[in-house]
């Protein structure tokens, strides 16, 4: 029965004229809610067309006020959501389901304090719904609150400790952000090395906690951890990994070693088709195939892209100089990194830079 009414439901809305047969049928508003949840994939509008009929046959069935809100949340029809939201409450009392959904309308509507709010008042009601306390974490984050978002992270971990390494992840980025790179280094520890672990969830931790080390002149170590980031790098060979193993090498006096390495990865990169002219004319100016003016001379000036590549281009020209004993020359490329636009988080050497200057300085 419902197969052949959802095809005429959809037939006749797809010619403007809803069958009237379909219109005036005697159905049950449960029926009308089925039909909606099978239509709620292929087309929102024509869902909430079917839970507004379940709600003409029966108002007081909170099913289909809730279903409908969250047809409604997909056409970002906020507003008149919280209204099936709060008719869901009146008829049933508050629920886990039905608070999440308005806490996902709150956000989605930039409340996030509010959303903060219902989440709160979720966890009051189930204490260990682990999803809560991420949700609310990372609306903490949102709003810049790191040290809630950092108890939350922690508290989920706490209750799904099946998920502990994404946990592990979020926190130690929380860390890392407030200063606080010995809690960082502990969590990333706890992800990096781990037998059976996934190779993509692992790049991205092992690139970060070889990015702390590199700045506490932990050279060697941070070697191992780019070494790691760069074997799990997908398709093509990974520039920044290879890049880093090429400065930390440097810096522990392997120039040769770290020339030899680099340029092995610089060959995968010149056949990659995702390589970008800006990473090949770096490449040739760290192993001396063009000079720091010619370097200079191929970057451009007017994007946000082009002030990224500029901004590296000041990094890696200071450390060449640093490397060579220019101390001067490199904090004066290495202080304009320092005072770019771009945070660490975006650029692992505007921290580095600033680390520099500090020992230089």
């Amino acid at each position: 029965m419902c197969d052949i009414r959802l095809y005429l439901l959809v037939a006749g809305f797809l010619t403007g004229f809803p069958p009237a047969a379909i219109l005036h049928a005697q159905s049950s508003a449960p029926e009308f809610v089925q039909l909606g949840t099978q239509l709620m994939n292929e087309s929102p509008g024509l869902a909430i067309w079917s839970f507004t009929r379940a709600i003409k046959e029966d108002p007081t069935l909170p099913t289909a006020y809730f279903e409908r809100a969250k047809a409604l949340i997909e056409l970002q029809n906020y507003d008149v959501a919280q209204t099936d939201i709060a008719k869901v409450i009146e008829l049933e009392g508050e629920s886990v389901p039905v608070l999440r959904l308005r806490a996902e309308v709150e956000k989605r509507s930039r409340e996030l304090r509010a959303a903060i709010a219902t989440l709160t008042r979720v966890i009051e009601i189930s204490p260990n719904d682990e999803a809560s306390f991420r949700d609310r974490a990372e609306l903490w984050e949102r709003v810049g609150n790191l040290k809630e978002a950092e108890s939350d992270y922690t508290l989920a971990m706490k209750k799904a400790p099946w998920n502990a390494d994404g946990y592990h992840h979020r926190r130690a980025g929380l860390r890392e952000k407030v200063g606080d790179l010995d809690g960082a280094l502990a969590d990333y520890d706890e992800i990096v090395g781990k037998p059976g672990m996934n190779s993509l969830y692992v790049f991205e931790p092992a690139f970060r906690r070889g990015s702390i080390l590199f700045g506490r002149q932990a050279y060697a170590q941070s070697v191992v951890d780019f070494r790691s980031a760069l074997a799990r790098s997908r398709d093509h060979p990974d520039f920044s990994a290879g890049l880093h193993i090429w400065l930390a090498r440097s810096r522990l006096g392997e120039t040769a070693q770290a020339d030899h390495e680099f340029s092995d990865l610089m060959r995968k990169v010149a056949m990659d088709p995702h390589a970008s002219n800006e990473q090949l004319k770096l490449g040739e100016f760290i192993l001396g195939a063009i000079s720091e003016s010619e370097y200079w001379d191929s970057i451009g000036s007017t994007h946000r892209e082009d002030k990224l590549w500029r901004t590296l281009a000041s990094f890696y020209a200071g450390m060449k100089r640093l490397l060579e004993g220019d101390e001067s020359g490199a904090i004066e490329l290495l202080q304009k990194v320092a005072a770019t636009e771009f945070g660490h988080f975006q650029l692992t050497e505007c921290q580095w830079a600033q680390w520099e200057l500090k020992r230089l300085n």
